[in-house]
């Protein structure tokens, strides 16, 4: 073996040329122009609604503050567990829903003409 790279035999190598040689490659359109696509069909349009979900998460926000004031407000330790624990869930469905992968997988989707 000789060199660094340890390959056996001889390659050739060509040099890469700075990006600022390089010669842009043009993009090719994959899709035709005017409404309709390559199948003859005409293009859907639709939009996504999140509004549920975003409800669903604020709706869960209110519930961890208004668990957290009676928390604070309890003198009674096992009622104090027992807040702690509804605390927990609620937290912990928090981290579950409230990212944009929960979002996309509920978004309600609708057909525009």
């Amino acid at each position: 073996m000789t060199g660094i790279s340890g390959i056996s035999g001889s390659v050739p190598m060509r040099p890469i040329a700075p990006p600022e040689r390089r010669e842009p490659k043009e993009r090719e359109n994959t899709r035709p122009e005017g409404p309709e696509n390559a199948g003859g069909r005409k293009e859907e349009i639709c939009v996504g609604n999140t509004d549920d979900v975003d409800r669903e998460i604020e709706r869960l926000k209110k519930k961890k503050q208004e668990l957290l004031e009676q928390l604070n407000s309890r003198q009674d330790p096992a009622k104090a567990e027992a807040l702690k624990k509804q605390l927990n869930q609620v937290e912990q469905e928090l981290r579950q829903k409230d990212n944009d992968t929960y979002r996309r997988a509920h978004s309600k989707f609708s057909q525009l003409a």
